[in-house]
């Protein structure tokens, strides 16, 4: 995937507060948000995010199947503010850092509509 891909979807996602999808080559997916301080030290070569959700794609059907919730977690210690938004100051911890030249594909994930692809069975539609 190319840079410029990449770093287009990681701004947009910071400027809209929006999460990202980020499927990687050894298809293990990661859901969260952009750490907007990655920008303030210029690293091209990496991304950074706060995981919400992650899982992987089934090797067969690559269909993407989440296996650990992060929430309650982070609800239980109080990293969210009132607004479920990230308190900045007790998520230092929990940033994962992501090799770009290891992502397949990343993308803009709203929750609504995850929920409503999920649901669907192609078969029924054709």
């Amino acid at each position: 995937m190319g840079l410029d891909g990449v770093l287009n979807i990681v701004i947009h996602a910071m400027q809209k507060d929006s999460f990202v999808k980020v499927s990687l080559k050894s298809r293990k997916v990661y859901i969260g948000f952009v750490v907007s301080e990655q920008f303030n030290n210029v690293d091209l070569e990496n991304i950074m995010i706060i995981p919400f959700l992650s899982g992987y794609r089934d090797k067969d059907t690559l269909t993407l199947i989440t296996n650990c919730n992060y929430m309650p977690m982070y609800e239980k210690n109080q990293f969210l503010d009132t607004n479920y938004k990230v308190n900045s100051d007790k998520v230092d911890d929990l940033k994962m850092l992501i090799r770009v030249n290891e992502i397949e594909t990343i993308s803009l994930f709203d929750p609504l509509y995850y929920e409503d692809f999920e649901a669907t069975d192609v078969s029924q539609t054709a």
